[in-house]
């Protein structure tokens, strides 16, 4: 509550000093706001909510299994199976991250125009 109260305060007292020096340029401030929080919101959105860890759960799993029974993949000689199969497991989550980090990329470049472009 308090947080708010302080940013509230801020934002109110800035418009009202903007205003009352330079009204001209407070006014191009206050309409190209939206923009500027509609970027903020998308760059907000995007960030958040992608757990990587959960994206490599099968890949996790399938190390863990082949290294808890090593002395018998090594004896059998498949060790470069197994290397190639956990490579195949990797691919799938590792494309969906590297798509993601794109997003989260044009995502934070679009919020920092839209809050480079009111200033």
């Amino acid at each position: 509550l308090g947080l708010t109260i302080q940013l509230l305060a801020t934002v109110v007292g800035g418009l009202a000093v903007g205003l009352y020096f330079c009204w001209r340029l407070a006014l191009v401030v206050v309409a190209a706001s939206p923009l500027a929080g509609l970027g903020a919101a998308l760059q907000l959105k995007l960030m958040t909510g992608f757990d990587s860890l959960t994206a490599f759960e099968e890949s996790g799993k399938f190390a863990s299994e082949a290294i808890e029974n090593i002395r018998t993949v090594i004896g059998l000689g498949r060790v470069d199976d197994f290397l190639h199969a956990f490579y195949k497991t990797l691919e799938k989550p590792s494309k969906a991250i590297q798509r993601r980090a794109w997003m989260q990329g044009a995502a934070f470049g679009i919020g920092e125009l839209g809050l480079f472009a009111v200033w």
